[in-house]
């Protein structure tokens, strides 16, 4: 009711009291959508914090990794310049004497026992650290996609609530060729009702285990061997998604107190961004 100064006319107004409740409801929603945002925001931040943080200690590894390269390579340069100089000194002795006597083959065998067992070393220590970096799996399942969900806490595709992602999602269209990232024998080639749908799961060396989910056809079978880059499956839409993607897995075997074993989920992130 309005009265005005002049109390000569009283206005009455009258509010629809469904106008009133379309109004209390319609502040709510907004103070519920900004503490959803704001919330969101909050996990997309420490989601990205981590990630940074992974990748410092992802970069200062392979800082390590690569300083301790490139300290090998000088040691085989300075090897094979010794060698050559070395071969040089050996043909002037035989070109001098004109022939090769025991005395001669006794020194120039010496020489060989002494000065290539330090290379026999380094050798053998490149090849075993090769071997142990061929055996990681590198490099993306799928030869080109777009990376849509990363590892570590986000919102649920399914809503508003927060779950744990563990893996990295890969999208591109259904039937694309999904690829293994490393040699290995497959563990798992099937389906189930835990919202991976079809899925495919390798062990590698050294206890790593890959796992391909949502595909649309596996191609593989269980107790097969493959190498890396062999085709184990197509790129599909199974089990719980939101549309056609390869979820992608990397875990390593591990025991807890008790000695009993289980699988420790790891960012696949500083192992997708190697290539091999």
């Amino acid at each position: 009711m309005l009265i005005p100064h002049s109390q000569k006319h009283v206005y009455r107004l009258r509010i629809n009291k469904w106008w009133i409740y379309f109004v209390i409801f319609f502040l709510i929603s907004i103070c519920v959508f900004s503490a959803i945002t704001l919330l969101w925001y909050q996990q997309i931040k420490a989601q990205r914090k981590f990630q940074e943080s992974e990748m410092r200690v992802w970069d200062n590894h392979k800082w390590v990794i690569d300083n301790e390269q490139s300290k090998i390579q000088e040691k085989i340069s300075n090897f094979t310049s010794y060698g050559n100089r070395f071969y040089y000194q050996i043909w002037n002795i035989v070109y001098d004497n004109d022939i090769l006597s025991g005395q001669t083959y006794n020194f120039v065998n010496a020489r060989f026992e002494r000065d290539l067992k330090p290379l026999e070393n380094v050798i053998e220590f490149i090849i075993l650290r090769e071997e142990n970096f061929r055996n990681l799996p590198l490099g993306w399942p799928i030869e080109q996609g777009t990376i849509t969900s990363e590892f570590g806490d986000r919102v649920s595709p399914f809503g508003f609530t927060t779950d744990f992602h563990s893996g990295t999602d890969f999208a591109n269209a259904i039937g694309t060729p999904i690829h293994a990232t490393s040699d290995g024998e497959i563990i798992f080639a099937g389906s189930s009702n835990t919202g991976y749908g079809n899925y495919v799961k390798i062990l590698h060396p050294h206890g790593f285990i890959t796992l391909y989910g949502h595909a649309s056809k596996v191609l593989v079978q269980e107790k097969q061997t493959v190498r890396r880059g062999d085709v184990i499956a197509l790129l599909g839409r199974s089990g719980s998604v939101t549309g056609p993607h390869v979820h992608y897995e990397v875990r390593q075997e591990s025991y807890d107190d008790q000695k009993i074993p289980y699988e420790l989920y790891l960012n696949p992130l500083p192992f997708i961004k190697e290539t091999w």
